[in-house]
């Protein structure tokens, strides 16, 4: 059997990662350039300014274009803490949107191919088996991308409910460290260049890193544990 035809069954689920990547990597580079104009105004915005700015934010998150560090962040810039009343509604929304579009995309064909292959459903098999922990620990995760788990958790049909849930708690403290560090940037940007980051910054994502992967490998002990017993 070749690569290709080991793959092809597998087509939509790489197609889709494939195209968020390219998508992010693009609008990004759009929106630093723009960020970069405008992070010397200093007038204020009004409410429905806000409310419009995470409104179009909704369908970029769900489709994995934008990122949601990169959107707390900069809500953390402007807004400070008050950002938070705009950003977990934004959030939440994007993750059901987000999983309902991959659903359709899908029309569940990456399930069947589970149910066909044991190896890769073993593998995903803590995600069924323990969906709300998986998720839990997976969003705490820095390295990981909300569209792309988002994805992932739709092609497995993983129960929205738990997803939805455990997705917005994993994610608040990622969430809360970049709004801080955008909070920090505005209050020192008089002393900053290239506004960076704070330097407690990378031990805080060192230990989210390190509590994520932790998490994931005793999920992964027990789910092994279980699918033995089940078997």
């Amino acid at each position: 059997m070749t690569f290709i035809s080991a793959i092809k069954p597998y087509k939509v689920v790489l197609a889709t990662f494939a195209v968020q990547l390219a998508l992010m990597a693009l609008f990004h580079v759009t929106l630093l350039v723009g960020i970069q104009q405008w992070l010397h105004h200093t007038g204020e915005q009004t409410i429905g300014f806000w409310l419009l700015v995470f409104a179009l934010a909704v369908p970029l998150l769900s489709l994995g274009i934008l990122s949601s560090t990169l959107l707390a962040l900069m809500a953390g810039y402007f807004l400070g803490w008050e950002s938070l009343y705009y950003y977990l509604p934004c959030y939440a929304a994007s993750s059901y949107i987000g999983y309902q579009i991959i659903s359709v995309i899908d029309q569940g064909k990456t399930i069947q191919l589970l149910q066909d292959s044991k190896r890769l459903k073993r593998a995903l098999s803590f995600l069924e088996l323990y969906p709300f922990t998986s998720v839990l620990f997976l969003r705490l995760s820095p390295v990981i991308s909300f569209g792309q788990l988002t994805a992932l958790c739709s092609f497995i049909r993983l129960n929205i409910i738990q997803y939805l849930f455990a997705s917005t708690l994993g994610m608040i403290p990622r969430t809360l460290l970049a709004i801080w560090c955008g909070l920090y940037i505005r209050q020192h940007q008089g002393t900053l260049t290239d506004y960076q980051l704070p330097e407690s910054y990378t031990p805080f994502i060192i230990a989210l890193f390190i509590l994520s992967v932790a998490g994931i490998l005793y999920t992964l002990k027990r789910s092994f544990s279980k699918s033995k017993v089940l078997s």
